[in-house]
Formats: C-alpha cells, sequence, structure tokens
C-alpha cells in the first residue's frame, strides 16, 4: 500500500510539475510576443522585457525537470526523508 501511495505521489507532483511548468512557457511566449510586435520595438529598448521573458522560460525548464512527488515539493517535513 505504501509503495502505491509514493508512486501515486509521484505522480501527482509531475503533473503539478507540467501544469506550472506549461503556464510559464504560455506567459514567457505571450511576453515575447508581446514585445516583439510592439511598436518601435529594439533590443536596446525592450531587453528588460526580454530578460524576465527569459526568466519564465528558463523556471518552465525547471518545472519540466522536476522529479519531485508533490509532498516534497509542498511540505518541507515529509516523514520519508533522510537527513
Amino acid at each position: 500500500m505504501k509503495k502505491r501511495i509514493v508512486a501515486l505521489d509521484r505522480k501527482l507532483g509531475r503533473i503539478w510539475a507540467r501544469i506550472g511548468g506549461t503556464v510559464f512557457l504560455v506567459i514567457g511566449l505571450l511576453a515575447t510576443m508581446s514585445l516583439v510586435e510592439s511598436e518601435g520595438f529594439s533590443l536596446q529598448t525592450h531587453w528588460p522585457g526580454l530578460a524576465i521573458a527569459g526568466l519564465f522560460f528558463l523556471a518552465a525548464i525547471g518545472c519540466f525537470r522536476s522529479r519531485r512527488g508533490l509532498v516534497d515539493t509542498i511540505s518541507d517535513s515529509h516523514p520519508d526523508r533522510n537527513g
């Protein structure tokens, strides 16, 4: 029974990370599209917005690479944690 709960926890954690990664990816894409399509776009004037969009892309990559369970993501005091 414990193995099933741990497997479900891992699955829910991956789903949670995928949803977060998708949200960050969409925000980054929309921010980039908004900047590029703005009137008078140039890298010299719009670099802060592009940097922020890049941070959203990095957050999305971090979410997509996450393999932690949901309990490990939400809680600091998981009973099965070593250390």
